[in-house]
């Protein structure tokens, strides 16, 4: 018999607004038979990204979004906007998203699931952009996905602090998805 899991989809958003408006629709009209809902928090974007969650979340029960105040976030607002979506989530995974990344289905929270069994506290994912094949790795322990993650977040803030990540030599996600109970665990490892 196969478990499912409920999810919270976490993104961390700063002028954002055009991926957004491309990304949602897919993101929010999951083919997924459990429940989940998707967390967007915006960091003071100066774009369109407001009015883009108020259209989507009159549209949508499914969003739920939240805003960091710019002088909230001076050293680390990627962390601290995840921070905040993890208090926010009622789902029992959490799924931590840039909103840039195109998702690869209608199924790929069903195709998740499959792979949230125990013994597995996290996983790390990427889509290859060329195919949307997802590749994942599952890790049963945290302290042995600290590295990568260490690692590609420094690789994101050597970029400019932008949130986008690729595959590095040896590693790099797309998105992370990790029990609820472990989700500020895992943050700790974004102290770059």
């Amino acid at each position: 018999m196969t478990q499912h899991n409920t999810f919270t989809v976490i993104l961390p958003a700063h002028d954002e607004g055009e991926a957004l408006q491309q990304n949602l629709p897919l993101l929010l009209g999951q083919e997924y038979s459990e429940d989940y809902d998707v967390v967007v928090i915006d960091a003071s974007s100066a774009d369109n990204t407001p009015d883009v969650l108020k259209q989507f979340q009159s549209e949508n029960s499914r969003l739920y979004t939240t805003f960091l105040p710019k002088y909230q976030y001076q050293t680390h607002p990627r962390r601290l906007a995840l921070t905040l979506g993890v208090k926010a989530a009622k789902g029992e995974w959490l799924v931590f998203l840039d909103p840039t990344t195109a998702l690869p289905s209608e199924q790929w929270l069903q195709e998740l699931a499959a792979y949230t069994q125990a013994p597995t506290q996290l996983l790390t994912g990427f889509i290859n952009r060329k195919n949307g094949d997802v590749k994942l790795r599952a890790y049963d322990d945290l302290s042995r996905a600290a590295g990568i993650i260490s690692k590609t977040e420094r690789w994101r803030l050597s970029k400019g602090g932008r949130w986008k990540t690729r595959l590095l030599p040896g590693g790099g996600y797309d998105f992370i998805v990790v029990k609820r109970s472990l989700g500020h665990d895992v943050l700790k490892f974004f102290e770059v």
